[in-house]
């Protein structure tokens, strides 16, 4: 299994304006810094590297698999919630790149993490046997908008802002408090 970002969250999860609220700046000569802690704080939570196993804000992740599973599984994607899959394709036995028609399969969008099937009656087709000869394109996150993740979530990455901008360096009791202020959505993957 193969995964890969194909495009990345349009917005940071939490802006400049906030950070500067949580920390009472008033003015916007820290904004360089501020920028680079956000995405350092967002990246401890979101995407496959991500402490918490989801992606936070809408993005695309491409899973890539050397087969289709037996006996007609169902592939779990990765990086809940899971809003769709944008394409499923397969190199075939002759060597071709197909792409799978949607009515195919289904997307169940409902557990996490999600995950894609064959619909009634169609089965996943045979692949060639090679690496990434199967990729499923989807998308994943809570929506566009900030406001739309979980807030715990948000509160933890300002706080972490807070803590490395006032003290550079995140002491252990800290990254502890955050930890366990998330705990709860952490997914996972047996």
């Amino acid at each position: 299994m193969n995964l890969t970002l194909v495009t990345g969250p349009a917005r940071p999860v939490v802006t400049l304006d906030e950070a500067r609220d949580q920390l009472r700046l008033d003015v916007n000569d820290q904004d360089a810094v501020l920028a680079r802690l956000i995405a350092a704080a967002t990246a401890y939570f979101d995407g496959q590297a991500g402490t918490l196993g989801r992606a936070l804000l809408t993005q695309t992740w491409r899973l890539s698999l050397s087969a289709f599973p037996a006996m007609d599984e169902a592939i779990s994607l990765p990086l809940p919630p899971l809003q769709g899959v944008d394409s499923i394709t397969y190199v075939d036995t002759g060597g071709l790149e197909q792409t799978l028609p949607g009515a195919t399969y289904q997307v169940v969008v409902s557990s996490a993490p999600g995950a894609v099937a064959p619909s009634f009656g169609n089965s996943w087709p045979t692949a060639r046997n090679q690496p990434d000869a199967v990729k499923v394109t989807f998308t994943a996150g809570y929506g566009a908008d900030p406001a739309s993740v979980p807030e715990t979530v948000r509160h933890a990455i300002l706080m972490m802002v807070g803590e490395w901008f006032r003290n550079r360096e995140l002491p252990v009791t800290a990254l502890s408090t955050v930890d366990d202020l998330i705990a709860p959505l952490r997914v996972t993957v047996a």
